[in-house]
């Protein structure tokens, strides 16, 4: 059943179309990726299913009661005082059936027993148990913990005031309120942005097992390969759709573009024959059908757009290789690190060779732009040294962009590169970055992030180089233009040193992954999956030892039973049962309530206590068989 259906949806900005016909239905259950171009109008798909953006023309349909889980464009933690009390925020509905919980149990004190009204209200207790079950009620307060955990919160500040975080730490605060909402539809646009590759796997799990419908606007080409059974497409202002993950929807657009520019040469074949003969039979006799023949050439040239997948081509460039620099381009001798009076790294030994690409990944804050900047000599190492191969010709992506003059036009950042290029060679290289305007080429300052980006990738390409450093390089990139990245970096027969959280392009470039966590370094041979691979290797060894001390302590003799002395005549022992199962029942009963789960302190205590009960029971328990 739909939860969610748009239905010939338009929608223009300044007179520019944005969607165009769109048809969209959402059915419970599903888990969609949405992707297209940078501007294509993404952003605002999400907005009219939320209801935030009214559509110039068309129809939104809601389920009764469906709740929509979208982040704002603006912070508000409601006079929060703690990250942690924000961020249980989120859990409004668990809330709201915490306190209709509390009134039926009111009411069914207070209601006398064998009675229709009495038998009601108890079921209705256990539907909204049901309910709270199912939006993880009973293990909220530690859920809250684990989400904030995955999105890159110490457990030190959680008890921080919101408004002392960045805007990136408040973004992840706000997709946690999200993500602990219990909504009908969660609508993520590029979850990814503000973490590190370690919060990116954590996103990744918790997305593959939640339980809900979600769309998610991603360039995260890994992401969207693990979480999603349905791709779709927003392309021209057109929704395009695609059953299966990332790696399905890349086969069946290719082949469905394959199939487009068949058509369309067919067409073109089909108006060239038009065309010849309206001309041959123009004058004359045949005059009148010639004039049929031009209304059927009209109808012709009008492809409809929703039945053709953008022709236009992607962006394809590629990297110049300079002359080949020595065997060894480079080499770390106890490199280190400080920051502030902290260690980012120490002791780093390094030896990239001729043709390797190397990927660093590691936390925020672990040091992988500084261990850039030693390697160029930008900045100094703190301990160590570090070595170039005479022969290395670098060049130099950074993530800030800085390498950007900022003023003049696009062209102005080419021609020094360039001198002898005329202005048509320029703007048909740019065109391979997909950076075209039809009039007044734009000043640098006035492009947007991914247009800055791809004209510094163009700058690069310019140059002849046979060391790459690249800081970040998919940061403001499309899906497409990190396809084309990718392709690039592929084909070049350098080297490439370079810092991404961009987990598809590790897996397709990287012959060798350095992590950056903590101090310390270590490198792997191989892309990512070898990575992951090694993890999961090391987390399959760990309960294998376990399970070993298991068998070791299974092999021995078997004890012989324990006597269990009788402490207590048996009504005093049915009684002190009687207690303690009470009052367990009073303890799991009270983790419910709002002044245990919002008090740490309190749960702990409480934690605490269950466990004792259970031991005493056993023991009594114990006791009791010798009586029976």
């Amino acid at each position: 059943m739909a939860i969610f259906t748009l239905r010939n949806i338009d929608k223009s900005y300044q007179g520019r179309p944005i969607l165009t016909g769109v048809d969209l239905s959402i059915v419970r259950g599903d888990k969609i990726g949405l992707v297209g171009r940078n501007g294509c109008g993404k952003t605002t798909l999400l907005e009219i299913i939320a209801g935030i953006v009214e559509p110039d023309h068309g129809e939104r349909r809601a389920s009764r009661q469906a709740s929509v889980g979208i982040i704002a464009q603006e912070e508000d933690f409601g006079g929060c005082s703690t990250v942690i009390e924000a961020a249980s925020q989120g859990q409004q509905r668990l809330r709201a059936l915490e306190s209709a919980l509390a009134r039926l149990d009111e009411r069914i004190e207070t209601t006398p027993s064998e009675t229709p009204e009495l038998d009601r209200l108890v079921q209705r207790q256990a539907d909204l148990q049901e309910q709270y079950h199912l939006l993880g009620g009973y293990m909220s307060h530690s859920q809250v913990e684990a989400v904030l955990a995955g999105l890159g919160f110490p457990p030190e500040q959680f008890s921080a005031h919101p408004a002392t975080l960045s805007g990136g730490e408040a973004k992840r605060l706000q997709m946690a309120q999200i993500l602990l909402g219990g909504h009908d539809l969660l609508l993520l646009d590029e979850p990814g942005n503000h973490l590190d590759i370690n919060g990116c796997e954590w996103l990744t799990r918790y997305l593959q097992e939640y339980p809900g419908t979600f769309m998610v606007i991603s360039h995260d080409r890994f992401l969207l390969n693990a979480i999603s059974d349905r791709i779709v497409e927003l392309d021209q202002g057109h929704l395009f759709s695609f059953k299966g993950n990332y790696d399905a929807y890349v086969m069946s657009r290719e082949e469905r573009r394959a199939a487009g520019a068949r058509t369309q040469e067919r067409q073109q074949k089909q108006i060239e024959k038009e065309e010849d003969l309206i001309r041959r039979i123009h004058y004359g006799q045949k005059a009148r059908q010639a004039k049929s023949r031009r209304k059927l050439l009209d109808r012709l040239t009008d492809l409809p757009p929703q039945d053709l997948l953008s022709l236009q081509s992607s962006s394809s460039f590629r990297f110049t290789t300079s002359r080949a620099s020595g065997e060894i381009v480079l080499q770390l001798e106890e490199i280190a690190a400080h920051a502030g009076g902290r260690v980012l790294f120490e002791k780093i030994d390094l030896q990239v060779e001729r043709g390797q690409v190397l990927g660093i990944i590691g936390p925020n804050g672990s040091g992988k732009s500084t261990l850039l900047e030693i390697i160029l000599g930008r900045r100094s190492s703190a301990a160590g040294r570090v070595r170039l191969a005479q022969t290395v010709r670098p060049l130099y992506f950074d993530q800030s962009l800085a390498e950007l003059s900022g003023a003049g036009t696009v062209l102005d950042e080419l021609r020094p590169f360039r001198p002898q290029a005329t202005e048509k060679d320029l703007r048909s290289h740019l065109a391979r970055f997909q950076l075209r305007w039809d009039d007044t080429e734009p000043e640098v300052c006035n492009l947007s992030g991914g247009e800055k980006s791809r004209l510094l990738l163009a700058r690069i390409a310019c140059q002849e180089a046979n060391l790459l450093v690249l800081d970040e390089p998919t940061n403001h990139l499309d899906i497409f233009s990190r396809e084309a990245l990718e392709n690039a970096l592929l084909a070049f027969g350098g080297t490439v040193v370079m810092v991404t959280h961009d987990r598809r392009l590790l897996d397709r470039t990287a012959t060798h992954v350095m992590i950056l966590d903590g101090v310390r370094s270590r490198l792997v041979h191989g892309n990512y999956s070898t990575l992951m691979d090694e993890i999961a290797a090391t987390n399959a060894r760990r309960p294998a030892r376990s399970k070993e001390k298991e068998r070791s302590v299974a092999s021995r003799p078997a004890p012989s039973p324990r006597r269990v002395k009788r402490r207590h005549t048996f009504d005093e022992l049915e009684e002190l049962i009687m207690n303690k199962e009470s009052r367990r029942a009073e303890i799991q009963k009270a983790f419910y309530t709002e002044e245990v789960y919002s008090n740490k302190k309190r749960y702990r205590e409480l934690e605490e206590e269950l466990e004792r009960t259970e031991v005493e029971l056993e023991e009594l328990n114990a006791e009791w068989e010798t009586w029976t």
